[in-house]
C-alpha cells in the first residue's frame, strides 16, 4: 500500500510543476495557424467547383474494380453444366 501511495505522489502536479521549463522571451509562432477563419477567395481565383473533375470510365486492367457477375449469368452457367452432365 505504501508503494502505491509513493508511486501516486511521484506523478502529482505539485511534484512535477517545478520541473517545467519556462522562457523569459515569449515570441508568437508565425509558422502556425492563428485559429482565425481565413478566406479561401484568393486560393480559388478562376476555379469553380467541379472544374477539375475528370469524367472517364475506370480502367479494369490498371487495377480498377470489376463488377460482380450477374445472378442470371451464374444461373445460365449452372443450367448448362447440368445439361452437359445429363
Amino acid at each position: 500500500m505504501a508503494e502505491q501511495v509513493q508511486r501516486y505522489r511521484q506523478y502529482e502536479y505539485r511534484a512535477n510543476s517545478n520541473l517545467v521549463l519556462t522562457t523569459d522571451q515569449h515570441r508568437p509562432r508565425t509558422d502556425e495557424p492563428s485559429g482565425e477563419p481565413e478566406s479561401l477567395k484568393e486560393h480559388l481565383e478562376g476555379l469553380k467547383f467541379g472544374d477539375r473533375v475528370a469524367y472517364a470510365k475506370p480502367d479494369i486492367l490498371a487495377g480498377g474494380r470489376k463488377r460482380k457477375p450477374d445472378k442470371t449469368s451464374d444461373a445460365a452457367k449452372r443450367a448448362k453444366k447440368e445439361k452437359d452432365k445429363a
